[in-house]
């Protein structure tokens, strides 16, 4: 009997419930959404600063009043060259790398500890990743730089590298106290994908990914990007 294509998603959704969800991504899952249900207004608050940085000095309501009195909404932008400065003047230098060994014999093994973080800063680019959170600190009040392990580099052999994180990007306990989040029971980095991306970056899961759906939106507030053709757009000019 030929199935119709109504019969064939409904047959491809029954599938899909029944499988079961592991344990752990359902418990991350649920902290998932508790974090970010926490940082909602701080999001909201972070993406309105990097508008105000980038020009987005006035509300819409502020743009239209000016234009009915036939005033044009000129920004004289004086956060960005202040932030540019800051950035020049902390990354002016190259950072150094010390270690120091407790006895005499550990004297080489520091000097090679030493010699691995400057190898890892400069083949992680670190200058440039430095001043990227730097920028996000400035502006939006924390910067974030994680160490990682990318396993793909150095021919397959792998290589543990620096890079700054959005600040949007990262979701934290919101029992932590510490400013460097060192009390946190989990930090969770979230990044959106199209499915292409995914694809090529975890193959082996190929059909999971394409059968997968997604409630999130691209232009949420949370996620950085504007509402209105790429305009920036401030909460408060957001209508529920």
């Amino acid at each position: 009997m030929d199935q119709t294509p109504s019969d064939i998603l409904e047959a491809e959704a029954g599938s899909v419930e029944q499988l079961e969800i592991h344990p752990e991504v359902k418990k991350t899952l649920e902290l998932f959404t508790e974090y970010e249900n926490s940082r909602n207004d701080w999001a909201s608050k972070f993406t309105e600063s990097i508008q105000f940085r980038q020009g987005a000095q006035w509300t819409a309501e502020q743009t239209e009043i000016l234009e009915r009195r036939g005033q044009a909404a000129i920004v004289v932008n004086r956060i960005h060259p202040i932030v540019e400065t800051a950035k020049a003047l902390l990354t002016y230098n190259r950072p150094q790398f010390r270690s120091t060994g407790r006895e005499d014999s550990d004297t080489r093994t520091s000097k090679i500890y030493s010699d691995v973080m400057a190898w890892i800063w400069d083949r992680s680019n670190g200058n440039t990743e430095l001043k990227q959170a730097i920028d996000d600190y400035y502006v939006g009040g924390m910067g974030i730089l994680q160490v990682y392990q990318d396993a793909h580099v150095d021919m397959g052999r792998g290589e543990v590298l620096i890079k700054s994180l959005n600040p949007l990007d990262v979701y934290v306990d919101p029992n932590s106290r510490s400013k460097f989040l060192d009390d946190a029971e989990n930090i969770i980095v979230s990044r959106m994908f199209t499915k292409e991306q995914a694809v090529k970056m975890y193959p082996m899961y190929e059909k999971a990914i394409r059968n997968a759906t997604s409630d999130q939106r691209w232009d949420e507030i949370a996620t950085g990007r504007s509402l209105d053709n790429y305009s920036a757009t401030f909460p408060e000019d957001v209508k529920n």
